[in-house]
């Protein structure tokens, strides 16, 4: 992770419509450049497994644009015209599939809500449907959770204090 080094953030310039903060957790924010600087850190974050959650219009077809194998892949209907997706990769399968990471890139670009955890936790309900918002809570080891600003042109991490 050689270029990768996120800053502290202060947490009242943290944007919370779309973030439940389950409890007291440090926000560290890091700046992207364009979708080329997304995927290069994409390649750079250190992780077996990741959890790419995301709200968008029903019947986008994201899922389909992963061309690699995927773990998982839920899609929750959350009214008429909106549904939440959620996609599981290992590291190796993401690396492997720059349209896809594009794709994401420009989901967040237009304002869709997109979030990515690191390392997650089996069976971890980490969005909640009913409030449209992502539950920020690391515990586990390795586990980071990532969301992007509206613009994408920053993501915030927050990551298991125990991990540096």
């Amino acid at each position: 992770m050689s270029e990768f080094h996120p800053e502290k953030e202060n947490f009242a310039l943290v944007r919370t419509d779309s973030v439940s903060f389950i409890r007291n957790s440090t926000v560290y924010t890091y700046t992207v450049q364009d979708v080329h600087s997304f995927e290069k850190l994409m390649s750079e974050l250190v992780y077996g497994e990741i959890l790419i959650g995301f709200e968008g219009k029903k019947n986008a077809g994201i899922e389909k644009e992963a061309k690699g194998p995927t773990e998982s892949i839920e899609i929750t209907p959350l009214n008429r015209s909106r549904t939440y997706t959620e996609m599981v990769f290992r590291k190796e399968e993401l690396n492997r599939d720059v349209d896809f990471i594009h794709t994401l890139y420009v989901l967040a670009e237009v304002n869709e809500f997109v979030f990515i955890v690191l390392d997650p936790i089996r069976n971890k309900q980490y969005y909640d449907a009913g409030s449209g918002k992502l539950k920020v809570c690391a515990e586990g080891k390795n586990e980071t959770i990532i969301w992007f600003e509206y613009d994408a042109k920053q993501l915030y991490f927050v990551k298991n204090e125990g991990v540096q």
